[in-house]
């Protein structure tokens, strides 16, 4: 473990510095507005990286614990008063550097929080980075990641692969009676630790120990993971390598669930994984063992990434070079694997006996995180039985589109085929049958799942003795894709306006 630069200090300390924060300016806001990110959250915008003359007290504090930069400690004595420093310097949050001052960690305001990690100056010839770095919280990955973890109340909630624990830290601050972040690193331990005295949180706990090591039996309402998981021949930085699939440390974490779990809690995982000979939801599902028919598994793929160019992003970012080009190519070979994908799984356990499903979707470009809610409380409802409520439902057609495939027979263009396309709220191409095409015109009035099949038996699509439960059933698998829109509790959510 590298040194720690950060120091404890009493419950009167850390609400002193909070304070002075808010006091300041230093608030999620007035970050926001002050950053130019004009590529992601770690680019500073001022390459000399010193606070100018005439900043603020809030540029002064964007300065130091955001952008690596220094400034004169006269300056910050003017700007933030000598007993501000002192206390700022107690906690070894600040350090001197000649007639310099420069923050030792990165502060990054988060809603009503303070969440530290590591400084990080990716400027030509900056700061190495060490090997348990402590990754910032708001970079892209990291926030979309976040996005999906609901914020409904829950009794406990856990983080592992926690790293800056930014997870726990928003639960135990907004929805978790007790919220809980475990990390292999004792440095991420140690800052989560910080930033919960930081906010006042007294309902945090950090832990060191790999994934679910530490919990000693306990069981969680929710557990939230974004596990390293970029592949490499050889380790790079903990935060970030997944083995030589990218798989190791996220399946470690579905493996052990079955332990850690609560009956009717949500596993909510961002990470990579891979298409094999098995697709990957069910090479998921696998994972779980002999109690995988306890869990519903849902995979949504936010992005394709062909083989090839994950090992050109790997030498464009110096986690690969091209003499292993063929290593790569071997290992991929021997895996089996077709593509990498990334994904947001969530697992959920069931509270009673029933049917379970694994269902998987593809991101639409207006897909995120309610799409998912919706999903997942549609199919648990498919698998306690529906029936009836889609026979009684006003049923609707969602925004969809009939592509007809046409080959040249017999000197003349010749129907081969009929695919459904919609992309709300997942993006789905779907060949379907004469059938299902057939219906969805007749949804334009708003008839009943029941009355819908009264009428295409009197028009003699379907046979009388198609049971009604069979039918209802269909329509319901419609309703997941988003073909067929229902109305009541189960009425998709607006989608978003794209920008």
């Amino acid at each position: 473990m590298t040194e720690i630069p950060i120091r404890f200090g009493s419950p009167e300390l850390f609400g002193r510095v909070r304070k002075f924060f808010l006091d300041r300016g230093f608030t999620d806001e007035e970050v926001t507005r002050r950053l130019k990110q004009s590529k992601d959250a770690l680019e500073p915008d001022e390459p000399p990286n010193v606070v100018r003359p005439d900043a603020t007290a809030a540029d002064l504090l964007v300065g130091l614990f955001l952008k690596f930069s220094s400034a004169p400690a006269t300056l910050c004595e003017s700007l933030l008063g000598g007993e501000a420093l002192k206390d700022l310097a107690d906690l070894g949050l600040i350090r001197p550097e000649g007639d310099q001052l420069r923050a030792t960690v990165r502060i990054r305001p988060i809603s009503s929080l303070f969440v530290l990690s590591d400084t990080w100056d990716p400027n030509p010839g900056g700061a190495r980075v060490i090997d348990d770095v402590v990754y910032p919280p708001d970079i892209t990955n990291t926030l979309t990641y976040l996005s999906y973890i609901p914020l409904s109340p829950c009794k406990r909630f856990l983080e592992v692969c926690g790293g800056s624990g930014i997870a726990g830290l928003i639960a135990a601050d907004c929805f978790a009676s007790r919220a809980y972040s475990y990390d292999i690193s004792e440095r991420s331990t140690q800052f989560a630790r910080f930033s919960a005295m930081l906010n006042g949180l007294e309902n945090f706990e950090a832990a060191t120990g790999d994934v679910y090591a530490p919990a000693n039996g306990l069981t969680f309402d929710r557990i939230a993971a974004h596990p390293p998981y970029v592949p490499v021949l050889k380790h790079t930085w903990v935060f970030h390598a997944g083995g030589n699939d990218g798989e190791q440390i996220s399946r470690k974490c579905v493996e052990d669930l079955p332990r850690h779990l609560a009956p009717g809690g949500r596993f909510y995982c961002r990470c990579l994984g891979s298409d094999r000979e098995i697709a990957y939801e069910q090479r998921v599902r696998q994972w779980l063992g002999g109690r995988q028919d306890e869990f519903d598994i849902a995979v949504v793929v936010l992005r394709i990434v062909e083989p090839a160019q994950l090992f050109s992003s790997g030498v464009l970012q110096g986690t690969a070079g091209p003499r292993d080009y063929d290593a790569w190519r071997r290992l991929f070979e021997t895996l089996k694997i077709s593509r990498f994908l990334q994904v947001v799984i969530v697992i959920q356990r069931r509270t009673e006996p029933r049917p379970v499903y694994t269902v998987r979707r593809e991101h639409g470009s207006r897909s995120g995180p309610r799409e998912l809610g919706w999903l997942l409380d549609w199919e648990t409802a498919l698998a306690k039985g529906a029936e009836e409520r889609i026979l009684n439902s006003t049923l609707m057609p969602g925004d969809v589109q009939l592509i007809l495939n046409n080959v040249i027979r017999d000197s003349d263009w010749s129907l081969s085929g009929q695919r459904l396309l919609v992309d709300y709220p997942y993006h789905s191409n779907w060949e379907v049958d004469a059938l299902a095409a057939y219906l969805l015109p007749r949804l334009d009035g708003g008839l009943t799942g029941a009355a819908l099949r009264e009428k295409m038996i009197g028009e003699g699509a379907i046979s009388s003795d198609f049971p009604p439960a069979d039918f209802a059933r269909a329509l319901g698998g419609m309703v997941s894709m988003g073909y067929i829109r229902m109305d009541g509790e189960f009425q998709l959510p607006a989608p978003r306006q794209q920008a």
